[in-house]
């Protein structure tokens, strides 16, 4: 049996204003996003805490569960899972002040077909079962590949754990932490007819109105959601504060000259959409000009 002794080594971290703290999932279907594009991630090492049933590769019968390969026991795990934005390898590197372990799943084709394996985990890619509190291990995989990590604390004490991409040629897609904003499509409807603002021999502010439907995904937290562009003030509000997909603007104006008008959506991040409204002549008629003994009429 390993681990007859600890090595107890001391760890000093410096986090820059760019490091990230992480939670680990509690199990393989709660796995976490993590991503390595500003350096290493700390996350609290769980404590007394048990993984899902499975067995070790010392199982030669009945074996059910995860397998969890060299891990002869898988104390107080935390659950990760990690997409591969370029192809080629990624060293790994896992660093705590006492005993750690690890193993890794993969490749999958997305993190859907991962979890869809949990509890029945295949042998793992790699794993590490030594006394230390650093692990080290390399995977290769192609863009788009998702690859599930469970490090566990062996040691069942109170610490954080590092966990950092150290080299390799390929990197990790951290859309999967931080989720890119993106508009979808807007929709235009409602379209009225013109309006000529109560003034009918004045071309200049005849407006029309429509309904603006903005629908989105991975808004920014908090923050508006904002129609520039043609929209004109004095209908519908223009900027409402974020919520949920899809976003209602009603009783937008627009000028109706005939021209063709478009609206814009942005949230308060670089999330943008534009979208054609269409066009609306005018509705009003200027009075004629007429010359009368040297005076206009």
């Amino acid at each position: 049996m390993k681990k007859i002794l600890f090595f107890i080594a001391a760890l000093s971290v410096i986090c820059s204003a760019t490091t990230d703290t992480y939670a680990q999932g509690a199990n393989c279907a709660s796995a976490q996003p993590a991503c390595f594009d500003v350096g290493p991630i700390f996350f609290p090492a769980a404590v007394g805490t048990t993984a899902e049933p499975g067995f070790n590769s010392s199982c030669t019968s009945n074996c059910t569960g995860n397998n969890y390969g060299c891990l002869g026991t898988q104390p107080s795990p935390g659950w990760f899972y990690i997409e591969v934005a370029n192809s080629g390898t990624l060293d790994l590197q896992m660093s705590a002040p006492s005993d750690i372990d690890f193993a890794t799943w993969g490749p999958y084709s997305d993190i859907s077909s991962a979890t869809a394996n949990c509890g029945t985990l295949p042998a793992p890619a790699g794993c590490s079962y030594s006394a230390s509190g650093t692990e080290n291990t390399t995977i290769s995989g192609t863009a788009g590949q998702v690859f599930l990590v469970m490090i566990t604390n062996y040691a069942n004490t109170s610490q954080n754990i590092s966990f950092v991409q150290t080299g390799g040629t390929g990197s990790t897609d951290c859309t999967i932490v931080n989720p890119v904003c993106d508009i979808s499509n807007i929709a235009v409807t409602g379209v009225s007819a013109c309006n000529d603002n109560g003034t009918p021999t004045t071309t200049a502010d005849d407006y029309f109105t429509a309904t603006i439907t903005v629908t989105f995904t991975d808004p920014p937290a908090g923050g508006t959601l904002t129609l520039s562009g043609d929209a004109l003030s004095g209908g519908g509000a223009l900027s409402q504060p974020v919520s949920a997909s899809p976003m209602v603007f009603s009783g937008i104006r627009f000028a109706a000259d005939g021209l063709p008008k478009s609206v814009i959506a942005s949230f308060d991040v670089s999330c943008t959409m534009s979208q054609a409204v269409g066009s609306v002549p005018s509705c009003s008629t200027p009075p004629p000009c007429n010359a009368n003994n040297g005076a206009w009429n």
